[in-house]
């Protein structure tokens, strides 16, 4: 690897780009394998894709697949290493390293080292694109520096790009106002459309007044609607049939201001992995899985440490508790599936297992209800639909209780649903072919819909 990073970087510094297009195509194919697996069809794609920063919506990239595209996702490693080749890593590591890119704050270094790369990126682009035969360039997020310069680049070019906006919670007035202030601290937006799962989002970034009118359409998102119908097919084994294990799945929220601004949700999260460790030792018959994010399973991120089993030990866990995991890998939507109790504070995964019909437990102790921080919590409306745990004792109750639970009262399946469909995405096959279509018209090809396309 160090001796690849070396000839990278040096076919970089002397544009030598008659060996960097073919590495990057090889790193992009290598890496569709990887993460999509072979491409099933043989008929000609509908469109060709480059996907940046794919790790991030790795879910989004396999529908995209599955319904005839051809995706080649790019690598978030290799965008890093191309950004190393011009800004220096100490710029790069400092936490308003987006802001300065944007301008909103005078760096002189961070302009340089932007228009040198994107000086690059646009000579390098033509002649990768050619070689993917590209029809458009798609994104997760705009504020990803990895991203930014080769957007930017591409702007230049003008080649058709879409930002598929995977932020979908803006529940309260607290969540709303910091989507609007953020994309308004960018100052500007890249692509021709950005395509964001629910109308409260799409009302938050055009507020910001980044985006041109017209270019926020509120189509929802590609995974929850596959997900969707997987739970229309499994609707009748979830109720009828009995599992033999029963597994409890935690989607972790690292306690990201621990010692200085919440201690009373610093206490709640030890609290509730000791509750996981104690539920472990005592009832060697459930499988009880963590779910972090992957920049949550190492490293650090926003000063952070991750999660490891060095944590879990501080809180009582030993070799000998075979039954208690951290998965970071495995899908999130394939955990839910097979979990009898999911718990969670603030996550995506919380509403998916609701709409899930499973039992859904969110840990709000009663230390942090009563401080000024339980005030902040944007999914305070949700509490109603799940079981909420008030402590620690309560938390085993609710875990060791809800073994034999099976079945969700309708009326509060009906809540649930309404909730997800508002505030995360709706949960019908028509978003598949919504945005399927919208990628086509941006791409310039002239036509409507797949269908039409392959007449």
């Amino acid at each position: 690897m160090i001796f690849l990073k070396f000839c990278f970087r040096f076919c970089v510094r002397y544009h030598f780009l008659f060996l960097l297009v073919p590495f990057f195509s090889y790193i992009a194919r290598k890496n569709r394998r990887r993460l999509l697996g072979k491409n099933r069809k043989n008929s000609p794609p509908i469109l060709t894709i480059v996907a940046l920063n794919s790790e991030l919506f790795r879910g989004d990239l396999e529908i995209l697949e599955e319904r005839g595209f051809k995706v080649f996702p790019i690598p978030v490693f290799w965008q890093w290493q191309l950004v190393h080749c011009f800004y220096a890593k100490e710029l790069t590591s400092t936490s308003d390293i987006v802001v300065r890119w944007f301008g909103r704050k005078a760096c002189e270094d961070t302009t340089a080292s932007a228009f040198a790369l994107q000086g690059f990126l646009s000579r390098f682009l033509p002649q990768l694109y050619r070689s993917f035969k590209c029809d458009l360039l798609i994104h997760a997020n705009f504020r990803h520096l990895p991203d930014l310069d080769w957007l930017a680049a591409n702007e230049k070019l003008a080649h058709p790009s879409v930002l598929l906006f995977r932020e979908l919670l803006a529940v309260d007035k607290r969540s709303f106002d910091g989507v609007v202030n953020r994309t308004r601290l960018n100052g500007k937006s890249f692509g021709s459309v950005a395509v964001v799962g629910n109308e409260r989002i799409k009302e938050a970034l055009e507020r910001s007044g980044v985006f041109p009118p017209g270019n926020v359409v509120a189509l929802g998102s590609l995974r929850m609607a596959k997900f969707g119908t997987t739970l229309q097919q499994k609707e009748n084994d979830r109720i009828q049939n009995r599992k033999k294990q029963f597994t409890v799945v935690m989607f972790y929220q690292p306690p990201r201001f621990k010692g200085r601004r919440m201690p009373s949700f610093v206490q709640q999260h030890d609290d509730t992995l000791k509750v996981f460790v104690e539920i472990a030792k005592r009832h060697p018959e459930y499988q009880i899985i963590i779910k972090p994010k992957i920049e949550h399973l190492s490293g650090t991120k926003n000063s952070v440490k991750g999660l490891d089993f060095q944590e879990l030990r501080r809180h009582g866990w030993d070799s000998s508790i075979t039954n208690l995991y951290i998965q970071s890998a495995v899908d999130a939507q394939t955990l839910i599936s097979r979990s009898d109790v999911v718990i969670g504070f603030l996550s995506t995964g919380v509403l998916e297992a609701a709409v899930a019909g499973k039992t859904v437990v969110v840990p709000f102790f009663e230390e942090f209800r009563l401080s000024p921080c339980s005030a902040d919590y944007p999914l305070l409306t949700f509490l109603p639909y799940v079981d909420v745990a008030t402590g620690k004792e309560h938390l085993k109750e609710l875990i060791e209780g809800n073994a034999s639970r099976k079945v969700i009262d309708s009326a509060l399946m009906a809540k649930r649903s309404e909730f997800f469909e508002r505030y995360v995405s709706p949960l019908d096959q028509g978003v598949c072919s919504a945005i399927e279509n919208c990628l086509i018209r941006v791409s310039g090809c002239g036509v409507t819909s797949s269908a039409a396309r392959l007449k």
